[in-house]
């Protein structure tokens, strides 16, 4: 997909390559977890195992679990600045 400059931050950085995504919820593709009042931003920490709003997922992939953790970890230090 080419990126438009319209394109969402959950489309960029891939994270529905690992869940599907039937808004307003998501089902994750490792564990099967289905959250239905979740977004990209839940998915995002549910992969991480990280945040105290979602469970976190045991199945993930650790290299696909470090990615998430840095694209958090960016997001806060972008809206520390």
């Amino acid at each position: 997909m080419e990126s438009t400059g319209t394109m969402g931050d959950h489309e960029k950085n891939g994270v529905w390559e690992h869940g599907e995504n039937s808004v307003p919820r998501f089902v994750c593709k490792y564990c099967k977890l289905e959250r239905k009042d979740g977004g990209a931003t839940r998915l995002k920490e549910h992969l991480a195992g990280r945040g105290s709003n979602v469970l976190h997922c045991t199945f993930v992939p650790k290299d696909v679990c470090e990615y998430f953790r840095r694209e958090i970890d960016r997001t806060k230090q972008k809206t520390k600045q």
